[in-house]
């Protein structure tokens, strides 16, 4: 099976940006789709979302400078 990693970049508690794994899932669609939720949060401010297949990047998410849409 293959599983596409949801990695998200975020305030860490030291203050500093860093990117933390938030899950991992079976399909590219379901991984797309959290992704952009994570960018579009209002609880919590995460600044960018990639998927991860294999190595690679294939999908990338960015919270726009009004901080409400990626």
């Amino acid at each position: 099976m293959d599983l596409y990693e949801v990695a998200t970049l975020s305030v860490q508690q030291d203050g500093t940006l860093g990117w933390s794994t938030t899950c991992w899932l079976a399909s590219q669609a379901d991984a797309d789709f959290i992704a952009k939720a994570y960018v579009t949060r209002i609880d919590r401010v995460f600044h960018a979302a990639h998927v991860w297949h294999r190595g690679m990047i294939v999908g990338d998410y960015r919270r726009d400078e009004r901080g409400d849409r990626p």
